[in-house]
């Protein structure tokens, strides 16, 4: 059986640079009927992942982020003049506050994280939604270029390469 490995970088998008994660381009595309439910059924699939995912990358800031004397977690946010405004309520537009000590360590760690690779089994079941998303995939008029370019590629290339297992 073949194994499609995703690197966990896929499922995370970077909103300031235009980046989607692979998640929120496959949910962008304009498809009909069998391409549309194929897609959904894949992204059913990545579901999972994703929530896992979310939730590891938040663990990893908070265990970075400075806290208040109180052992509360700090959030900064910035107003529309670029003032920054520190607090224990992250709301909306706000961040965590890495403390200084601890950024190189951050990155070091997300860094590999966004590396490692999740796997999802070329089942029967999943046959054809993993062999529709891998065509859309290669055969998309989408215009790529910059880091957005070298994600794609990425993409295609694990869909390209998928990985012979042995069942046991």
């Amino acid at each position: 059986m073949k194994q499609l490995q995703l690197k966990k970088g896929f499922l995370i998008s970077n909103e300031m640079f235009g980046i989607p994660s692979i998640y929120g381009w496959l949910l962008s595309q304009k498809l009909h009927g069998k391409e549309s439910r194929n897609r959904t059924r894949f992204l059913k699939i990545l579901e999972e992942h994703q929530k896992q995912v979310d939730e590891d990358r938040k663990n990893l800031l908070e265990e970075h982020t400075e806290r208040d004397k109180d052992g509360n977690l700090l959030y900064e946010t910035k107003d529309e003049n670029g003032k920054v405004t520190i607090s224990t309520n992250g709301g909306p537009g706000s961040a965590f506050k890495i403390a200084d000590n601890k950024r190189e360590s951050l990155e070091k760690t997300m860094q590999a994280y966004v590396k490692e690779v999740f796997k999802i089994d070329n089942t029967p079941e999943r046959r054809e939604a993993i062999t529709v998303v891998k065509d859309l995939l290669l055969n998309s008029e989408d215009e790529f270029s910059g880091v957005l370019a070298l994600r794609y590629e990425e993409w295609c290339d694990a869909f390209e390469h998928m990985v012979e297992v042995k069942n046991d």
